[in-house]
């Protein structure tokens, strides 16, 4: 957990695998939700956060402008974590509609001041974690549902049976069955990767439901302009 090498609002930080090359595993899985868990408790601690949604890219490299996703951190796979909260000066999608090298982040002075309080918080939702301890190998079952159209393929990943804004309810196995369905939809023809937003539930009834916007090398269009104009997806960044 840590801060991006360019943060973008004073909400947003980073969970990184600390070894790229390790395959997942229910243990590692079970170590990226405690991660995951530390640092929205600590965002709701200290920012008053009401919505905090995941963006990261599975086997694609953000390129150029990088509109609509973070500049890359490095080879490392990265979850990109955006607190939403009143009052905030300016939101994760106004500066993501920018072009990477136009983005200006927060004063360090600010930056510094909340990390402080960040880092305790992490600190101690870390320790009080416990994963979701179902029966090895249950995994919740996950709907696929695809839309293609000019800017290439969208798919929409939901887990009926688990109801809630975030991932919080998923277990170490769900996150393995995640992987899963993301490598068999960056395998599909023409596909070199995915850039993918878990994007906060308007009501907690509601199905968790991840965004995989297929890339392509030399794409012409950027699919994310089109992704950004998502109801659901607009109202969780912009």
């Amino acid at each position: 957990m840590a801060r991006p090498r360019i943060p973008l609002t004073l909400g947003h930080l980073v969970v990184r695998l600390a070894d790229p090359a390790a395959a997942l595993t229910p243990e590692s899985a079970s170590d990226c939700l405690r991660c995951h868990h530390a640092a929205r408790s600590a965002l709701r601690q200290a920012l008053g956060a009401t919505a905090i949604p995941v963006q990261f890219a599975y086997q694609w490299h953000p390129l150029g402008d990088a509109i609509g996703e973070p500049a890359p951190e490095s080879s490392t796979p990265t979850f990109h974590l955006f607190a939403r909260w009143p009052g905030e000066r300016t939101s994760p999608g106004r500066q993501l509609n920018q072009p990477a090298h136009h983005r200006v982040p927060p004063p360090e002075s600010e930056l510094a001041k909340l990390d402080a309080e960040l880092r305790s918080g992490m600190q101690r939702a870390a320790a009080s974690f416990q994963a979701d301890r179902r029966i090895p190998g249950a995994a919740s079952k996950v709907h696929i549902r695809t839309a293609i159209d000019p800017h290439g393929a969208h798919h929409t990943l939901t887990w009926p049976t688990l109801c809630g804004a975030d991932l919080t309810g998923l277990a170490p196995d769900d996150l393995l069955s995640m992987a899963t369905e993301l490598q068999l939809l960056s395998d599909q023809p023409a596909v070199t990767g995915l850039t993918c937003l878990l994007p906060e539930a308007a009501e907690s009834s509601e199905s968790l439901a991840l965004h995989a916007v297929a890339r392509r090398a030399g794409e012409s269009v950027n699919p994310l302009l089109h992704l950004m104009d998502q109801p659901e997806v607009s109202r969780a960044l912009l």
